[in-house]
């Protein structure tokens, strides 16, 4: 069994492991990393076993940084040496972890990730995580230095995600406020802007997310909706709609060349009438870390 601690929240996640090779242990840590989300998957400090001796293969299929502790330095990865002793209250000494299937091991987990911490002023590191997961949104989105009304329409469309009392917290709104508009129905303009919004995201999706503020503005004065410019832009803001950078078409073909030229035998007749008559090739450029 492997343990996996997220430092700040003491969120663990139990993984079970065929054998202590490296390459059980890797493809384990593989299955269990792909299931989170990138933000709180940043680097993995090891100690200095074996297990991880291909971590290289590791960190290319996740693209996560490993670390490795100093010589006799267990210090350097407390969180998880505490979490191992917590383990023993499930698990003591001498037992025989094969017996234990992943969904057991999920079990332990969560009543762990419900235990609430001192460390955490009484927090589950549950509760922590979704605390961290809510403030990185948050911070990415701007949302925190938003008017009340646009705070509590981000709480409305979220709370299938976290808690209200979770949203409200972080966002610094009283849940009261949250109720009151909430209850309140929209006003003309509001019930306008919404509308403009629903029809500025169907433009941008629908053109794979590469139409910028003029084109969306063209779109709807075309369907006869009236708009301006820094009205589309204000809005496009609002929605965190951002535009996809068209890429630039790298020419890999040098045709302009003094090098003898092969004679076209083919004369664009590719249909071939039996096996081993006719081949295609082409070269093809696939990036590596070593270069």
């Amino acid at each position: 069994m492997a343990t996996l601690v997220e430092r700040f929240s003491r969120f663990t996640i139990l993984v079970k492991v065929d054998g202590k090779d490296t390459i059980s242990v890797i493809e384990a840590l593989k299955k269990q990393i792909g299931c989170l989300p990138d933000l709180l998957c940043l680097s993995l400090t090891w100690d200095r076993g074996m297990e991880l001796a291909n971590h290289k293969q590791l960190s290319m299929a996740t693209n996560i940084q490993v670390y490795f502790c100093d010589p006799k330095s267990p210090w350097q990865r407390e969180t998880n040496e505490n979490t191992n002793r917590l383990l023993r209250q499930y698990f003591p000494k001498k037992t025989d972890l094969s017996i234990y299937s992943q969904h057991e091991l999920d079990q332990v987990a969560i009543q762990l990730n419900q235990r609430p911490r001192k460390t955490l002023n009484f927090l589950s590191p549950a509760d922590k995580l979704n605390e961290i997961v809510a403030m990185t949104v948050l911070t990415q989105g701007g949302v925190l230095c938003k008017p009340i009304a646009v705070k509590c329409a981000f709480i409305r469309d979220n709370t299938e995600f976290y808690p209200v009392r979770l949203l409200c917290k972080c966002l610094e709104v009283p849940k009261s406020i949250y109720y009151q508009c909430l209850n309140t129905p929209f006003s003309k303009r509001q019930q306008q802007t919404k509308e403009l919004d629903d029809m500025i995201k169907a433009i941008f999706y629908d053109h794979k997310c590469r139409y910028g503020v003029n084109r969306i503005t063209i779109e709807l004065k075309a369907q006869g909706i009236p708009c301006t410019r820094a009205r589309i832009s204000e809005r496009m803001r609002e929605l965190f709609l951002i535009v996809k950078a068209r890429r630039k078409l790298k020419v890999t073909t040098d045709s302009s060349h003094k090098h003898p030229i092969s004679k076209n035998i083919l004369q664009q007749d590719f249909s071939a009438t039996k096996q081993n008559q006719k081949w295609l090739t082409d070269i093809t450029y696939i990036q590596t870390q070593k270069g």
